[in-house]
This record gives structure tokens, sequence and C-alpha cells, in this order.
């Protein structure tokens, strides 16, 4: 759950301890408040007025910032800086262009066979899905894989996924068997 929340910053201590200290507080009462029940919490942070000059800025890079936090472990907090803004804008755009790959059919399956040792027959075969992008670049899994889990696009992708595999699947037993009737 995440939980946007704007603290003042005190005066009598530096930007950077104030911040930290207001990090620590805050998971220590949140998980007192729930006694018995483990807590981690992420936290980003955004100062005023040098990562933005209104709330909706300051709420946004704070969400840029706990987004880094995520990837540094439990209990973490990141304070904003502008390589973060590059980041989340790159990653922004690479989520945008796998939704158009959704909807423009972008993906495609290769086939890996699976093959039994001991008789050295093939039992059966693992779809390996990759994004052919509309310049041409071949893109393999794990570089967008990650990205869709965290974004909720793993549902659709991976029931683009088993559709594509079980139609082709059908139409290889519909090739074998029409040579035999």
């Amino acid at each position: 759950m995440n939980l946007p929340c704007c603290l003042p910053i005190s005066r009598r201590l530096r930007i950077r301890e104030s911040g930290t200290a207001y990090s620590q507080y805050a998971v220590r009462a949140l998980c007192r408040r729930f006694p018995g029940s483990v807590c981690h919490c992420k936290y980003g942070i955004a100062l005023y007025p040098s990562d933005g000059k209104d709330i909706d800025t300051l709420l946004i890079n704070a969400d840029v910032a706990m987004y880094q936090a995520k990837h540094h472990g439990r209990n973490n907090y990141q304070f904003f800086s502008a390589p973060m803004n590059n980041f989340a804008v790159k990653r922004f755009t690479i989520e945008n262009k796998l939704r158009k790959a959704l909807d423009h059919n972008e993906f495609m399956l290769f086939y890996q066979p699976q093959i039994d040792i001991s008789t050295g027959r093939m039992i059966g075969a693992e779809a390996l899905i990759r994004w052919l992008q509309p310049d041409l670049v071949l893109v393999k899994a794990g570089e967008f894989i990650p990205l869709a889990e965290e974004t909720g696009l793993i549902i659709p992708i991976g029931e683009w996924v088993l559709r594509n595999a079980c139609s082709e699947s059908k139409a290889w037993q519909k090739a074998v068997l029409s040579r035999f009737w």
C-alpha cells in the first residue's frame, strides 16, 4: 500500500538529517501501530523547494524516489535526485511501448524442444516470448518481463502467451494428423 504523506522539515536540523529522522520515526510508529505484524516500509523523500515548488511535483518526485527505495530492500528510503527522474521517464516510456505491443500484437513465440535424455525423443516444448518492436529490434523476455510484472502487464501478456501457444499447438496437431488421414 502506498500512502502519500507530507511532513514538515524541522528548521533546527539539516534537511537530510531531518528527512532521515522522520523516515526512521515513521517506520517505528507504523510498526507499533500494528503489533504482531511484520512491517516493512519504503519511502521516497522529495524536499521543497529543491525537488519541486508545488505539492503535485513534490508527490510525483517522492513517488519516483520511493520506486528506487523498493529496489534497495526492506525499511529503506531514498531522497529524490534528478537522475531518478531520467530513470522514471525511461521506465514510463518502456511501459507505454509494452502496452502498445499488446495492442499491436508485437510479441512472438519461439519454441525450445524438451528432450527425454534416456530415449532421445522430444517430449514437449517450452514457449519463449520475444518482443519484435516496430523498428525490428527483437527484445528478449528478461529485458521486459520484470517491468511487466511490476506494472501488472504480466497478466495480459501471460494470457497472450497461453492463447497463442495453444492455438499454435492445435495447428501443429491438425497438420500432423492430416498427413495420416
